[in-house]
Formats: C-alpha cells, structure tokens, sequence
C-alpha cells in the first residue's frame, strides 16, 4: 500500500484522543458500608458487564473516527489488486519518439505513422475523466505540449504530430514524465508509455547511465507508475545519408566560382553503384552527379557554383535512393557578398607614397583597383586616420584593422569591443606610434579584453645576425591553410628586423588558454595569434604592417596572407544562419528598423510577425528556440530576403536497432511492460493494472462509525431508562 498524501499520516495520533478522555473521565466510587448490599451484589455484577462492554464498544468507535479520517485525508493507494468493478481514472504520459529514423518503414506505413496509429487507440481506451500528456523525444510533438483532461485534444495532437527530428532523448523524456506526475497529475493508476523504434543510437550502452537516473527519478515517487514499452520499429532498412555540406571559401562574392563538397555515407550493408547526387542552388536544379558507395563507406561529392546577385542564398545536395527522406537532403544557407567592406585606421598617415601605416595594408586588399586592371575587388577597404574614426564607421564595415594606433578614447573602444562582440573580425598592427601601457591596460583587461596576447619587450637581431623569419610548416589554420601548397607561396622568405615579444598575462612566453597561435617566428616568439572575443575575432601580429621593421610587405606572399586572414575575420556570420534544433534564429538590422515588424516563414508554412528591438546602435530581431528543421524565411522591412537552415544530427541515419533479447533485458531493467502494438497493451493493462485509491470507502466508514456512535448513545440510554 502505498499514500499519495504520507505526512498526513501523522493524523493517525489523534486516535489516542478518545482513550486518553476517557481515562481521566472514569467514575470514582465512593464505598459506603451497608448490611443489605450483598442483596443487590448479583443484579450489580451483571449490569456492570454490561456498562463495560458498552462503553467499550463506544470507545472504539469514537478512536475509530479520527483513525480512519486521518488515513483518508492520506489517500491510501491498494497495489496488486485488479480492477474487477469499473475502470479507474488514469494519468497516463505518452513519450513518442518523433525522431527522424522514425520515418523509416515500408511502403505502407513508417514506424512514426505506426506509433501515431497505436498511440491514438491507447488515448480512446483511457476511462472518461482521465489525463493524458503527450510528449515528444526528439521535439515538440505539436506547437504547445498537451497535459490535461481533454482526452480529443490529445487524439488531435496525435493525429496532427510531426516527426524528423534529430536524436531521440529517453532520459530528458523521463525525466519531464516524472516532472507532469509530480506537478500535474493526480489520478493513482500511473503510466508511462514509451512509444520507440528503439534505436541503438539512443537506446545504447552510452545512454545507459543517464538513463537509470532519469528512471530512478521516475520511481522516487509517492506512487510508482507502471511503465509500458511499445516497440514500433521494424527491421533496418538499406539507408543513405548526405551527412553535411562544405564550402571551398569562407566568403563569397557576387561571380566568384566556389566548390560545394557534400559528404555522403553509406549506412546500410549492401554496395549503391551509380548512386546519383543532385545538386540545387535556389531551388533550381544546377547539376548531377555520380558516386559509388560500397557497405559503411564514405565519399565526397563535388559540384562548382557562382552566384550572379548578393544577398541570402540556398544550396541542396539531396539523394533519392531510400525510404527514409530525413537525411537524404542537406541544407546550407549561403550569405553571398557584392563587396567586403573593410574599415583600415591608421595611426601613422602619411601623404608620400607607401609612407602611410596602411599604404601596404590598402594596396594588398584591392590589388585590381591599385593596377587600374578592369576586374573588381571584393574587398573594398576605406582609410580612416584615428583622429577621425566615428562608431558609425563600425557599422558598416565587415573588419576593421588597427595600424600602429597609439591609443582609443573610452568611446572607440566601446565601438570596437562592440563590434567584434557581435561578430566583427579585428587585425591588430602595433608599431612604434603605440601607446604600450595603454594596450596592457585598456586593450588587454588582465586577459578579459581585445588583445590577445600581452605586449612584451621588442626584440631584434644585430647586424652580424640573420633577420628572423617566420617557421614554414603545416599549417592547420583555415586562415593560412593555403599556403600549406608550395605553389602559393612560403610564408618563410620574410626577413624581420625588429618583433614585439608576444606574452600571456603572467608574463611567460606561452600562450593563454584561450589564445591560438597561428604561425611563429624561427625562435619561437608568436607572429600571428588570434583570439576569440564574443562571436568575432582578434588576430595580433607580432610586427607593424608597413615595412620599417621587416620586408614583409614586399614579399609576393603578402597581397594572399592579407586576403586570407581578412577574408577569414569576415566569415563570421553573426547571428548564425545554419543551426542547429533549439538555437535562437536573429538578425541585426539598421537602427531605423527598431519599432517595425518583420515576417518569419517556418518550414511548414506558419507565418510569425515578430518586432525589431533596439539594441545599442543596431536594431534586432529574434525568434526563440525553433523547433522545427528545414529552412526558415525572414522578409525584412528593405524587402531583403534571409534564409536560415535549421538542422538536426545525422547520428539516427544508422538505423541498427537493438535485438529483440536487448530490448527484452531493457524492459526487465526498467520493469516495464514490452508490446508491440495496442492489442498487447490492452491485454497488458488489464491483468497489470493496479493501483486503486480507497480513501472513498475510508470516508464512509468514518461516517457509518460518526452515525453508529449517535445511535448506540441513545439506545443504550433508552435500554437503562
């Protein structure tokens, strides 16, 4: 037996109360000496019999009442006795697996549609008055989670559900059931059906430990439900997958050709030959291809693409070789630049030419427009001195590059912490114009700040000793992955004179924890290091980008090594446009915007208007946790177009499925019932059910005892008059 209500069990103390009266409210006799009383001693031992069998059964009664009102107020619950009258009332929760390996399944019916069917048929079984929650294990089941007594809406739910979602979580599932039944629920028949295809990819060894504590969890509970597991899944099917998709180019632009690689993986145990590839751009189809996969294999496809107009982008490489649609596509939503603007502020200008802090700098990032050739320049830079530099330059610029600026006043330092916070990239040059004590106070923030790495003492080489250089090497940075093909060049040919010592916070020569180093000089001091700050970026050169202190800007390399890691602080796309299920979808729109409202387009059609917010010198516009994958469409007020891809893991596109013996032990472990169907849960349920409050039946006791104490006061009172 189990209590719904156990502190109240305490109540069973006020039994004592009727007892307790009665012993300090006995009569006390008084002996009075008389010669005729052994006449009357016969007729006194019988009628004392009677009054003490009398006011024993009174007593009872009255400690009765108390007892049996303190056990109903606890709502005792009988285990292990079937419902022979009537069907008891239920709080059921129904966790659905609505995953994607869900969808697999035969030409008639996917498992998901199976498990929809079968769920509906256990909520029309369920007793009027009962209460049903339904939940989804990979995502919402619906718009709005049910949980109440409103057993059509459920049906509706059910029948309404959506599927294709990433990774089943029985754990959070469980844990969310034992949450309802604490908050929620209040019937004594508990259940929790688990309604799976049971997928090792969920279901296996590594879940296994957080698993049994949501299980725990689950039967801490006053009154333990009694867990039902409806196996819906059927026998793996052969299944191909496009896993993800990759760009040969971090940014780009309007007319530039750029690779698309899809990764593609044979799940299944059987050989695809000549499995054909299709690849889309905007939702037209641009090419096909080929690929011949054997059993768990992997390969690469390859598609080139130009885009001929800037703006928001789709790419698609989809398959069509199994039942199982979810992964057979894969989305990329692609930002594609007409020009890269990039903000160059120079702290040592000049008018004589390729004297100026930044002449080098200028001419590296827009090489066609320098040699007057009719070819255009993605990167379009504009020169600012620091005297001149406003926040409003900030905005419209994509990176921003600190030449040998002495020092920032607290407003521009604001603006550029703010710029990079929010996805800019930063190049910091430092030269002989700097401010040293400035940039390990202001600009490093004891490591908090935007410099990377501390600035410590200049080092050089005498004039009997080779300049330094910079280590040639495998580099496994995107930004300098190029020059790791000898034809591009070696980063090796510079000759540097005169380099700041790069230090961490205590003073040491090593990095910091949360600063990368991308390339050294041939005596270990860092050349470039990077650091993340917010959603941007730092990237720190030990030397000035002119060439007093090295000849590094007359190298043939330098022109790409500007490109590159300019084009890399660029590629930051903030806020994210590919995400993944849960993660907030946001733009960052012009301040004149705050106050109007824009349109999202979901996947499945539903249109939301949502407000720009103002926030700080931009305005912003969100929607939180998107539940639904594919790809999302904001309309903004300039009648820009913004796509985002919302995605979910591929680890459900191998649809290995535990063996039956597995999922048997698993039922055993978890004491539940294993079923296949509703007719084994309907048999099931009835010679499993218990779990019947009797607190109704307590209550009429309780009152029979009230009434029968009435009626025996007065009966034996009438019997003795």
């Amino acid at each position: 037996m189990n209590y719904l209500n156990p502190l109240l069990l305490g109540g069973l103390l006020a039994a004592a109360i009727p007892f307790v009266i009665y012993m300090f409210n006995r009569s006390q006799y008084k002996v009075h000496k008389w010669g005729a009383m052994h006449l009357l001693d016969a007729a006194m031992t019988t009628n004392r019999k009677k009054i003490k069998l009398e006011q024993i059964l009174l007593l009872a009664l009255r400690c009765s009442i108390p007892l049996f009102l303190a056990l109903c107020m606890a709502r005792p619950v009988i285990t292990g006795m079937k419902n022979l009258i009537r069907n008891a009332k239920s709080s059921m929760v129904v966790l659905v697996d609505n995953s994607y390996s869900m969808e697999s399944g035969d030409a008639v019916q996917n498992s998901f549609q199976k498990a929809t069917e079968e769920t509906s048929k256990v909520i029309d079984s369920l007793p009027r008055g009962s209460q049903v929650a339904v939940v989804g294990m990979a995502g919402p089941i619906s718009k709005e989670e049910v949980s109440g007594y409103d057993l059509s809406q459920s049906r509706r739910v059910i029948r309404d559900a959506k599927g294709g979602f990433g990774s089943a979580s029985p754990a959070e599932s469980l844990e969310s059931a034992a949450g309802l039944f604490a908050e929620n629920m209040h019937h004594a028949d508990r259940q929790i059906i688990i309604v799976s295809d049971f997928q090792k990819s969920s279901w296996g060894d590594k879940k296994s430990e957080s698993r049994k504590r949501a299980f725990e969890l689950v039967n801490s509970a006053n009154v333990k439900p009694r867990l039902v597991l409806m196996d819906v899944g059927q026998e793996a099917q052969d299944n191909v997958a496009v896993e993800s998709i990759e760009l040969s180019q971090s940014v780009i632009g309007v007319g530039q050709k750029v690779k698309i690689r899809a990764n593609i993986k044979n799940f299944s145990k059987h050989e695809f030959a000549d499995l054909r590839v299709y690849f889309r751009a905007d939702g037209e189809s641009k090419a096909v291809s080929q690929a011949n996969l054997g059993s768990g294999e992997s390969t690469q496809v390859l598609f080139t693409h130009s885009f001929d107009k800037p703006g928001s982008h789709i790419v698609e490489v989809s398959i069509d070789t199994d039942s199982l649609k979810a992964d057979n596509a894969c989305s990329l939503s692609v930002p594609v630049l007409d020009e890269l603007p990039v903000l160059l502020v120079d702290g040592d200008p000049d008018s004589r030419a390729l004297k100026s802090e930044t002449s080098f700098l200028n001419f590296a990032l827009k090489p066609f427009a320098a040699t007057k050739s009719e070819l255009k320049d993605m990167t379009v830079p504009f020169t600012v001195e620091i005297a001149k530099f406003k926040p409003e330059m900030a905005v419209e610029s994509r990176v921003m590059i600190l030449a040998n600026i002495s020092r920032l006043t607290d407003e521009q330092l604001k603006t550029v912490s703010e710029f990079v916070s929010t996805g800019g990239g930063l190049m910091i040059f430092p030269g002989d114009k700097i401010d040293y004590n400035w940039y390990n106070d202001k600009l490093l923030q004891n490591g908090r700040g935007l410099l990377p790495l501390k600035l410590g003492k200049i080092n050089s080489r005498t004039d009997e000793e080779e300049p330094a250089s910079i280590i040639s090497q495998h580099y496994d940075h995107p930004a300098l992955d190029l020059f790791n093909d000898p034809r591009n060049g070696s980063l090796n040919g510079a000759s540097i004179k005169l380099w700041y010592e790069l230090q961490d916070i205590q003073g040491g020569s090593a990095e910091s924890e949360t600063v990368k180093t991308l390339a050294k000089l041939d005596n270990g001091d860092a050349f470039l290091v990077e650091k993340k700050f917010g959603h941007g970026r730092v990237i720190l050169s030990s030397i000035p980008a002119d060439a007093d202190w090295s000849n590094l800007p007359m190298r043939p390399f330098y022109l790409p090594l500007m490109q590159q890691l300019t084009a890399y602080l660029a590629s930051t796309v903030y806020p994210p446009r590919n995400l993944e299920i849960g993660q907030n979808l946001a733009a960052i729109l012009p301040l004149e915007d705050a106050g109007k409202m824009v349109s999202l387009t979901d996947p499945v059609g539903n249109i939301h208007d949502l407000p720009v917010v103002a926030k700080g010198s931009k305005s912003v516009v969100e929607f939180e946790d998107p539940q639904f994958p594919g790809i999302y469409v904001l309309q903004t007020t300039n009648d820009e177009t913004i796509h985002y891809v919302v995605k979910t893991e591929r680890s459900e596109s191998n649809l290995d499925r535990m063996s039956e013996k597995e999922i048997q032990d698993l039922a055993r472990d978890m004491d539940a019932a294993l079923v296949k169907d509703y007719d084994q849960y309907r048999e099931t349920d009835q010679s499993r059910r218990y779990g019947h409050e009797i607190w109704m039946g307590l209550l009429w006791i309780v009152l029979i005892a009230a009434f029968g104490e009435l009626f025996l006061i007065q009966y034996f009172t009438e019997k003795r008059v």
